[in-house]
């Protein structure tokens, strides 16, 4: 069997159960331990998410974490200028997870809440599409200097039918049971 040369691959993330942010950022410490440099870039989330602590442990082996806001108001009680200067920001986030992906030459890019970011109309799909596009021909050979990388992960809800057709991995988190039916909110270190 002949082997193909590496390939970045695109992975989504998704649906309305638990676990798409944990499942990303397991896979960005899977990389790391195999000496590949992941780039986390999270949307509509800010400095107080606690998987962000964990993760600046690991910014001196190679880890980056794009910083973010300290504060965020949830985009349904956002002003019409909070969502432009939070459309705004989506934009900024994902230009800088694209240019230090492009400058690790074969990390992992990780878009954690990238498809909310899109499907709440702040980031425009178009724009997520053509950075897909964009990093899509990237194909390595293993002498090609370096760890192999170069896959791209998307976390949230709802990605469009594009979006999935260009994915190569697509996992469906659905929620089966969840307490917060029973009125137990959302607990630090568990949902967020």
């Amino acid at each position: 069997m002949e082997m193909l040369p590496f390939r970045s691959c695109i992975h989504i993330y998704h649906g309305d159960g638990k676990g798409k942010t944990t499942a990303a950022m397991g896979l960005a410490l899977r990389a790391l331990g195999a000496g590949i440099r992941p780039c986390v870039v999270q949307f509509l989330k800010t400095e107080a998410s606690s998987e962000r602590r964990a993760l600046e442990v690991f910014s001196s082996k190679g880890l980056h974490l794009v910083p973010l806001p300290a504060s965020m108001k949830f985009t349904f009680q956002m002003d019409k200028r909070e969502k432009q200067e939070a459309s705004s920001l989506c934009l900024s986030l994902l230009e800088e997870g694209l240019r230090l992906y492009t400058w690790e030459k074969g990390g992992l890019l990780i878009l954690d809440e990238v498809l909310d970011a899109v499907s709440t109309g702040l980031l425009p799909e178009e724009e997520l599409e053509e950075a897909l596009r964009t990093l899509r021909p990237r194909r390595l050979t293993a002498g090609e200097g370096g760890p192999l990388g170069g896959d791209v992960i998307l976390t949230g809800r709802n990605p469009s039918p594009t979006l999935l057709e260009m994915a190569d991995y697509i996992t469906e988190m659905s929620a089966r049971r969840h307490p917060y039916e029973e009125g137990l909110t959302a607990r630090r270190g568990i949902e967020y």
